[in-house]
């Protein structure tokens, strides 16, 4: 069945295991063919209202399979059906979804929720499928958009499946704030922007634990507060200047990130002292807006960098 009916986030983080699709797509999820950068697609359907489909079944359409978690590439049929970790899956064809199969969120809003971000397995688990089909991120506002933006992944860089492997990997995006304190409603979406490469069939891919996490308040200081742990000079142009302003907790972490929520450096600080010094040398990055982000086991503060 379609799903358009969108999630309302309520405590974070938000997680989706997809443990339960023999009944229905979960709430929040709708399955799209023929997806571009300008539209969200047409809407499609889950098979056979659900049914467990196994990895090499080469039927094309969205499916309900046996998650890569806890199987190996060589699961027979009866421990895939037999398994009670789902994945929602699509087998793309010549002529359906390669290009334009999307796996799609919906959140009503964002309102009062900050620095979103997103983790969740994609999974290969067609290891005899030599094509190779790469996925991206993006995001998008309002009833229909008539234009998404596509996130660059902080791990890994790139998202491609098929290729003759069986594969369960981590995915972690940041969007840093550009889905913050939003009104309308939010689309997220894994899709496939262009055809699969290579000779031979496509394989079956699959998204699982889905988790999306947030701040409740604004995390964006002022850099002239002196109020908070860190006092910033400079930009990236230059040296900058982080001061540890008060020192909480024995361990602290930095990062960096561009406008998009990509990591482009990192640093750990164990057991700091007030007023210590982290000298930040320039960067050969374009210029924009950065965030510096002072991670602790209370949250995250983000200060904005100019470059």
């Amino acid at each position: 069945m379609v799903s358009d009916a969108q999630v309302s986030l309520t405590t974070s983080p938000y997680k989706e295991n997809f443990n339960n699709l023999a009944t229905a797509v979960p709430t929040g999820f709708s399955l799209k063919k023929q997806a571009t950068a300008s539209s969200a697609g047409i809407d499609t359907v889950i098979n056979s209202e659900g049914a467990a489909s196994l990895w090499a079944t080469t039927t094309r359409g969205f499916k309900n399979c046996a998650s890569a978690s806890g199987l190996t590439s060589t699961a027979t049929g009866s421990e895939q059906d037999g398994s009670t970790n789902r994945a929602l899956a699509v087998r793309q064809s010549g002529n359906f979804g390669d290009p334009g199969a999307a796996f799609v969120f919906q959140i009503a809003n964002t309102t009062n929720k900050y620095q979103l971000k997103l983790d969740f397995l994609l999974q290969s688990l067609d290891a005899a499928s030599p094509r190779t089909t790469t996925w991206v991120v993006d995001y998008g506002f309002g009833n229909n958009p008539s234009a998404f933006t596509q996130v660059t992944t902080i791990t890994p860089a790139s998202l491609q499946t098929g290729n003759t492997t069986f594969s369960n990997t981590s995915v972690r995006v940041n969007f840093g704030n550009a889905l913050d304190n939003k009104s309308e409603k939010v689309w997220i979406r894994v899709w496939a922007p262009q055809p699969s490469s290579g000779l031979g069939n496509r394989t079956t891919t699959a998204i699982d634990d889905w988790e999306i996490a947030w701040d409740i308040s604004s995390s964006i200081r002022p850099i002239h507060d002196r109020l908070n742990d860190l006092v910033i000079t400079g930009n990236l142009s230059s040296v900058t200047s982080i001061q540890m302003n008060k020192v909480l907790h024995e361990h602290y972490v930095l990062r960096v990130y561009n406008n998009s929520g990509l990591l482009i450096w990192s640093q750990e600080i164990k057991r700091p002292k007030t007023g210590q010094t982290i000298m930040l040398q320039p960067m050969n990055v374009p210029s924009g807006l950065y965030w510096l982000s002072l991670y602790t086991k209370e949250g995250v503060q983000s200060y904005p960098i100019i470059k």
